[in-house]
């Protein structure tokens, strides 16, 4: 995942990762969500990874601070307003 991850739109609402070795998976469903992260930290010696539902990707570097009113998948959530969005994860 160098330099950051793999981060991923325009896809299924629900993603499965399973084992070749045995029955285990895991499925993570984001019926509120567009995007998808798929990442580790880069360098280190971490024995796991991280599944991500995003509502908007990442700047292409990582690094560039970007208008966030304007930032594709974003929604606005005026004053006083409130929004709920969820996910599930199925571990099996």
């Amino acid at each position: 995942f160098k330099p950051d991850g793999i981060f991923m739109g325009g896809m299924s609402k629900e993603v499965s990762l399973v084992s070749d070795a045995d029955e285990r998976s895991v499925t993570m469903k984001m019926d509120d969500m567009s995007y998808f992260g798929i990442w580790q930290e880069y360098g280190a010696d971490t024995p796991f990874i991280c599944l991500e539902p995003w509502c908007a990707p990442p700047t292409n570097d990582g690094k560039t601070r970007e208008d966030l009113s304007t930032k594709k998948g974003l929604f606005k959530i005026e004053a006083g307003d409130s929004r709920t969005v969820s996910y599930s994860i199925i571990f099996k």
